[in-house]
């Protein structure tokens, strides 16, 4: 299991309900709001799973956000990614195993970054 928050201080523009971010800038996957509502977001939670290149070997993700715990212009967004693998390891031969999180840690960092908008990207550099 991977969890990450990313935590920037964002320039916002002031909202009604809230702080005031295009999350598409940063995030790949947020949910779109009807055009006929107002186009702010009080908190969100998204949740997928997808197959992986690995053999029995999936990446689920969720990304949420809550503005309760926005702050000025700081804005907490949440990756869970857990990448799981079926598997067979001897757990007593710590070079397969070492191996095996080493092929894991791999798929996690790609789906990480493939979740992330180039604006997002620029605040890892």
């Amino acid at each position: 299991m991977f969890g990450n928050c990313i935590e920037h201080d964002f320039n916002l523009n002031a909202c009604c309900a809230g702080p005031a971010l295009d999350f598409d800038d940063y995030i790949i996957g947020v949910p779109r709001i009807p055009p006929e509502l107002p186009q702010a977001l009080s908190e969100f939670a998204v949740s997928y799973v997808v197959p992986q290149c690995l053999p029995r070997c999936i990446a689920r993700v969720r990304l949420t956000f809550n503005a309760v715990e926005a702050s000025g212009n700081h804005v907490p967004l949440l990756f869970d990614i857990d990448i799981l693998q079926e598997c067979d390891i001897n757990p007593l031969n710590d070079e397969e195993i070492t191996k095996s999180f080493d092929s894991l840690r791999i798929v996690k960092n790609h789906v990480f970054f493939g979740t992330l908008a180039e604006k997002a990207v620029e605040i890892f550099e």
